[in-house]
């Protein structure tokens, strides 16, 4: 049987219209159906509890894990952070040592004494003039006279 909606509608508004009870009947459960369905229930809350610890146990974890992540990050700016100072002071101290490099260099270059490699003066030497090609800051060379020898 199919109504229209219309007639479904005053049948609605119609107040004597009411709702039949349901032909089927209720079938009660047996006994051993009522045993198996609450040991079932008892199966869920138990798997259910266990599965909340469980949850609870990795929210834990996760928020051990975030902690753990959140000192390594900061480690890691502090790290970062002392290796950028180091850097810097490395830097500077290159700086000043390619400074005193050059200062040498030019100490070097205004004075700048050239000595024999080997002194092979005797007795005979005494008293002639020896040329030590030794030069200043004028740019003069000096001759020197050898007076002794000392052994």
């Amino acid at each position: 049987m199919s109504f229209s909606h219309e007639q479904l509608i005053r049948m609605l508004n119609n107040e004597s219209f009411q709702l039949s009870e349901p032909t089927t009947p209720q079938v009660q459960p047996k006994e051993d159906e009522t045993q198996l369905l609450q040991k079932q229930l008892l199966d869920l809350v138990q798997q259910n509890s266990q599965f909340n610890n469980q949850l609870n146990i990795i929210k834990d974890q996760i928020t051990k894990q975030d902690l753990i992540f959140q000192n390594l990050s900061k480690t890691k700016q502090r790290l970062e952070s002392q290796l950028q100072e180091q850097m810097q002071k490395n830097q500077k101290l290159q700086e000043e040592c390619d400074l005193k490099d050059q200062e040498e260099k030019e100490l070097k270059q205004q004075i700048s004494i050239i000595r024999p490699k080997k002194r092979l003066f005797t007795q005979q030497s005494v008293g002639k003039v020896v040329n030590f090609n030794m030069t200043y800051n004028n740019n003069q060379k000096k001759n020197s006279v050898i007076v002794s020898i000392k052994k």
